[in-house]
């Protein structure tokens, strides 16, 4: 495929173009699965499906590094008007790449930082981004879009101290 298709692919389908289409379909499947699976993994019952819920994670996050690795090969259609390491960099920083990029990055830690496995179980919330992912898609969730640019102060405020609290109450228990 040449990288212009690439990028006609990877953008909000077309009704004329199946390929598109598909594509979106897939993603859109795969985050929806996956905040599905993130909730039901919170339940004790799910401890039976633990291999299973791992393997569609595993599945969908190689998806989703083939799809965030794309839209930066393909930055340079997307902002026409910048040369090509500018328009990377501005996909990579822009609020949907770096949602892109939460929504999987944390299930890499653990292979480059084994000893802080326990530690990064708190990333695990960070997963629910992946419905941000959605936004690609659907342009009637940039209301909601918006409303997290306004109150991002706030929502990292928020996690933050969520973390902390764990941190503390994880040392507190060794």
């Amino acid at each position: 495929m040449k990288k212009k298709r690439v990028f006609d692919v990877i953008q909000i389908g077309r009704e004329t173009d199946f390929t598109s289409r598909a594509f979106d379909f897939i993603i859109v499947l795969a985050i929806i699965l996956n905040i599905v699976l993130a909730i039901f993994s919170t339940f004790r019952f799910s401890t039976g499906y633990t291999g299973l819920i791992y393997l569609f994670e595993t599945i969908s996050v190689f998806l989703f590094t083939i799809e965030y690795a794309l839209r930066v090969w393909t930055a340079d259609y997307l902002y026409p008007d910048l040369a090509k390491g500018r328009a990377w960099l501005k996909y990579i920083f822009s609020f949907t790449g770096l949602i892109d990029l939460l929504s999987f990055f944390p299930f890499y830690l653990p292979f480059f930082f084994p000893s802080g496995t326990i530690a990064f179980r708190t990333f695990r919330i960070i997963r629910i981004l992946r419905l941000f992912q959605i936004n690609h898609y659907y342009d009637s969730l940039t209301i909601i879009t918006d409303v997290l640019k306004s109150k991002r102060q706030q929502l990292f405020s928020s996690i933050f101290i969520v973390d902390c609290c764990f941190f503390v109450h994880v040392q507190s228990r060794t």
